[in-house]
């Protein structure tokens, strides 16, 4: 009931703002993965080609999800695990998760065994974010969790991450987006298999918000 609620109340709240006195206005959220590494030059056409108000949030899953139910944001694009039975959402992409190191690390465009990797400092992110819970659920699969690395080194900001993988501080998995050649990073399998997760848009159920948004910002699949 509760969901249903603020359904109603966010498709009303876009629809008077798109129409009312040509005043338009566009609250988007994104997991840090999207937010910061994959929608930047997509945002930047919103802001430019639109003369409405736009807000534009990057936090993790968890906060995102919170951020739909009170109506704070139209959508979101989540990277992270989110119940279907609650919200509307669309796929965005798809996207490998890839084990990431040093380019003078060992693992360097290895395939690696799982024992391998938890023999290695893990830095990796907060609790609520999806890259984490991805590589949680991964782990999971193999009796194995975060705790069974030699050390773990939890970090919330992905240029630091980088930063001390690429000084070989340790290893960590991310989005194939979030690696740049200019990272002094490689990347890595573990047993030559490739992980994909789907990214999503991610809104609340009864509302007609994602073809509002598009009619909006047009489709951001082009």
């Amino acid at each position: 009931m509760v969901y249903a609620r603020a359904a109603v109340c966010n498709e009303l709240n876009l629809k008077k703002n798109l129409v009312s006195k040509g005043v338009t206005t566009l609250r988007i959220g994104a997991t840090k993965t999207i937010g910061e590494f994959m929608v930047k030059d997509k945002m930047k056409k919103v802001i430019c080609e639109q003369s409405g108000d736009f807000t534009f949030i990057i936090e993790n899953t968890t906060n995102l999800l919170d951020m739909i139910n009170k109506n704070e944001l139209e959508f979101a694009f989540i990277e992270g695990f989110f119940d279907k039975t609650k919200y509307d959402y669309k796929l965005f992409c798809q996207e490998p998760f890839v084990g990431i190191c040093s380019v003078n690390h060992p693992f360097a465009n290895r395939s690696v065994t799982m024992e391998e990797i938890m023999t290695q400092t893990l830095i990796y992110r907060e609790n609520g974010s999806g890259t984490r819970t991805v590589l949680e659920q991964i782990l999971c699969e193999y009796n194995l969790s975060i705790d069974g690395f030699s050390r773990q080194l939890c970090i919330s900001d992905f240029p630091l991450i980088k930063e001390l993988v690429a000084d070989g501080q340790g290893i960590s998995f991310v989005y194939q987006a979030v690696v740049c050649p200019k990272d002094r990073l490689c990347t890595f399998s573990v047993n030559h298999q490739i992980w994909s997760r789907e990214l999503h848009y991610v809104f609340l159920q009864n509302t007609n918000t994602m073809s509002l948004i598009e009619d909006f910002i047009g489709d951001w699949h082009k």
